[in-house]
């Protein structure tokens, strides 16, 4: 029997949205991402997969190319946007140790009928997009970010998004930034923005129906996106359908074709635009929490870890974290899976001298903040 409870944890660190965003204002929400993030103009879509799909719709023009190439491990959303398409799924396999494509499995997949290649930001981990776009190149498909889960994570001062062709990000129920449902769709090239325009505006109109319903349940949202609330709203339904034992139902992950396609009403938009003003402070919040301890090393401070990963600074350690070995010592190397207390493991080589804000924490032993160049959003479970 599964205990009762009165309160639930949210699955995804998500902006709670407050009574003054529900207020009617400018539907400027799509820009206001785009100036917050450091993009070009963002295109507004019902949801990630909508976007996902405007972009398949848009790019599909030669018959040969019709394989989209996705990792092995990704969002069931994303197949059934290939599905819906009419075009044909292409799984590959993952490297070791992570969420992106195999290098060897991704050449081995994408040849002259490859339509594009979908390298995704999954779970706090920014992807390898360059090699996915060399890929790209050699066969001549085009590559799209899957960008659902990290709105705000960056590489290298950049928003995520911006590498491939086509990039997207989601808006939906437990996201960072929340509509319920809602996308945002990215392209450098304003040629290519434009057709992703005339694509949308031709599959995905204005539907009263369906932004009514989207609005009711954005009101829901905003009244029970909190333990309380969040009990009644997402644990109780799943703990019935586990206890009549429907499997599917129960993980939520449990979705009818044809998947919506409508634009998103000028009220949603606003929400959205009055909530994004506090995202920046809110992601700021979760840092901070995060940072306070350098998990897996009980005894190690994040501000000890390394900015540079070990095999560079203690060669032959590839995979060490910096630990104190007294409480006025010099933090200095030890072997990951060794004690924290264990002073004898660690090394004689002293870590960095001014070790704060780390770019790098240690594999299996440490978790960066979310908004570290690892790290992607901190929503990382729902979807849209």
């Amino acid at each position: 029997m599964l205990p009762r409870r009165r309160h639930e944890l949210p699955p995804t660190a998500g902006l709670p949205l407050r009574l003054a965003d529900l207020r009617p204002g400018a539907p400027t929400l799509a820009d206001d991402v785009a100036a917050l993030i450091g993009t070009p103009p963002l295109q507004l879509a019902c949801s990630g997969t909508a976007a996902l799909l405007i972009t398949l719709a848009t790019l599909r023009a030669q018959p040969q190319r019709r394989r989209v190439v996705v990792p092995a491990y990704t969002c069931p959303l994303v197949a059934l946007a290939v599905h819906q398409a009419g075009l044909e799924l292409q799984l590959c396999d993952l490297r070791p140790g992570h969420y992106d494509m195999d290098p060897a499995a991704l050449r081995a997949a994408c040849d002259e009928r490859t339509l594009a290649i979908v390298p995704t930001h999954l779970a706090g981990r920014v992807a390898d997009v360059a090699d996915a776009l060399a890929v790209a190149r050699q066969v001549g498909a085009w590559v799209i970010e899957d960008a659902a889960q990290a709105l705000g994570a960056r590489r290298a001062e950049a928003s995520v998004g911006l590498a491939g062709d086509v990039g997207f990000f989601s808006l939906a129920a437990g996201k960072g930034l929340s509509i319920y449902e809602g996308g945002l769709l990215l392209a450098r090239d304003p040629a290519l923005r434009e057709r992703l325009a005339r694509t949308a505006a031709r599959i995905a109109p204005h539907s009263l129906s369906w932004e009514l319903r989207r609005s009711l349940e954005l009101v829901g949202y905003a009244a029970l996106y909190r333990p309380r609330g969040l009990r009644l709203a997402y644990g109780d339904p799943l703990r019935r359908a586990l206890r009549h034992g429907d499997e599917v139902a129960a993980v939520g992950d449990d979705f009818a074709l044809p998947l919506p396609l409508h634009a998103v009403g000028r009220w949603r938009q606003a929400v959205g635009a009055h909530a994004v003003v506090r995202l920046p402070a809110f992601l700021g919040q979760l840092s901070a929490g995060s940072a306070a301890t350098c998990r897996g090393c009980a005894a190690s401070p994040v501000s000890a870890c390394s900015t540079t990963p070990p095999a560079r600074t203690a060669p032959g350690r590839s995979s060490c974290c910096c630990c104190p070995t007294g409480a006025a010592a010099t933090p200095r190397w030890r072997s990951c899976g060794a004690p924290a207390s264990a002073s004898a493991a660690c090394s004689s080589t002293p870590c960095p001298t001014t070790p704060t804000s780390p770019a790098w924490c240690p594999r299996r032993t440490c978790r960066m903040p979310a908004t570290s160049p690892r790290a992607a959003s901190p929503s990382a479970t729902a979807r849209g």
